[in-house]
């Protein structure tokens, strides 16, 4: 088979059973019906660049990524419908390979690799699966781009960190002789049913009090800069901004002082954030008095889950008073408030109590780190496919 032209290495048919779980768990239906709404767009495809700089083996790499695929049953995931319904099914082992595309002979290498990720990144998946790609991609100079490819139905950003870790711990375990048995990955069914049955006794009145009063009007739709007119499109243009060493070091300095001050560092950083963005949101639409986004929140609460491939996150509104003359500290300290008592009512589950209307804008901050692969630096691009959710 001629792998250039066949994404993964294989057809979009499939022979898959149905899982043991046969229905859609319930964080993967809007993300399915956002899909059916905007059937060939990549608008839900999360797909990072690993930079590797180091000589790798390519046949153990290979090796890993099919291992760790044939143990996680997420990874072998597909989507079909039956009797007007989507259920999963479960792809046979063996099916998903890691192609290796060598680009070390083309005159500019690097605009080659961005002609590659650019086409394959906006490529629409197949929701019979697989749902994932991967792709090493040897530049030269000892240059190897990991290309990781998963459809949002499957993974969160968390996610994307553990199989990057299982890879590399399987493609150690591979050169050290020790991958005689297969890696062990928590199974996704089985998590999800836990943290499930955890949750349906842990929203009480309180829980349910909070997020009914947070559904209410805070966090919808804006009218940005006096324009209301909805997106006609789903295509979307990222515009990213690094932050640099110095501004970097300012928001350690400011997460430390009192009122941003938290229990981790994150929290306090994403109190930060929260704050510019509520300021920046009152300022370019003009309303006054409570305002607010939407965002996700991890949604693992057992060692288990913080361990297991897939998707769990959730998506909570955030919404504070603005108060006329206000410091901007004295608004992140409500703004640290609101986050603390976010992360209290934030349980699997509780977006039940939610009106299931989105907001306009969301604050997706993560402070996950991949780390260094067998040894080797890496640095990681987040590629963007050129669409997105259109009420975002």
């Amino acid at each position: 088979m001629d792998l250039s032209k066949s994404k993964n290495g294989i057809s979009s048919d499939y022979d898959g059973e149905a899982s043991a779980g046969a229905e859609l768990v319930e964080k993967q239906l809007p993300i399915w019906i956002g899909q059916q709404l905007a059937p060939g767009n990549p608008l839900y495809n999360m797909a990072f660049a690993f930079h590797i700089r180091g000589e790798l083996d390519t046949a153990a790499f290979r090796r890993a990524w099919r291992d760790v695929v044939d143990a996680c049953r997420v990874l072998r995931t597909g989507i079909v419908e039956r009797n007007g319904s989507p259920v999963r099914i479960l792809l046979p082992q063996g099916r998903n390979s890691c192609q290796i595309v060598d680009l070390s002979g083309s005159a500019e290498p690097h605009e080659a690799w961005g002609r590659f990720a650019n086409s394959r990144s906006r490529e629409a998946f197949p929701l019979e699966g697989p749902l994932a790609e991967s792709a090493l991609v040897q530049l030269g100079g000892s240059h190897h781009i990991w290309y990781l490819n998963q459809h949002h139905l499957i993974t969160d950003a968390w996610s994307t960190v553990l199989v990057f870790r299982a890879v590399e711990r399987r493609y150690r375990d591979i050169l050290a002789g020790e991958a005689q048995k297969p890696p062990s990955i928590p199974d996704y069914d089985e998590v999800v049913a836990s943290v499930g049955g955890m949750a349906r006794g842990s929203i009480d009145e309180a829980v349910r009090s909070h997020w009914q009063q947070r559904a209410g009007g805070e966090g919808k739709a804006f009218a940005f800069y006096g324009d209301s007119r909805q997106p006609a499109s789903n295509r979307t243009r990222r515009l990213s901004e690094a932050l640099g060493r110095d501004r970097s070091d300012r928001i350690r300095q400011i997460r430390d002082q009192p009122g941003f001050l938290s229990l981790t560092p994150q929290i306090s950083e994403f109190s930060i954030f929260a704050t510019v963005l509520v300021a920046w949101l009152n300022r370019i639409t003009g309303l006054a008095g409570a305002i607010g986004f939407d965002t996700p929140v991890q949604c693992r609460p057992t060692p288990e889950a913080k361990e297991c491939p897939g998707l769990f996150i959730e998506m909570f509104p955030f919404a504070v008073e603005l108060q006329e003359g206000e410091t901007f500290r004295a608004l992140g300290e409500r703004c640290l408030a609101e986050t603390q008592l976010l992360l209290r009512n934030a349980i699997p589950g509780a977006t039940k109590e939610l009106d299931g209307n989105p907001g306009s804008v969301v604050l997706n901050y993560f402070s996950g780190t991949f780390g260094e692969f067998d040894g080797r630096e890496v640095s990681v691009d987040w590629l963007h496919p050129g669409h997105g959710d259109q009420v975002h």
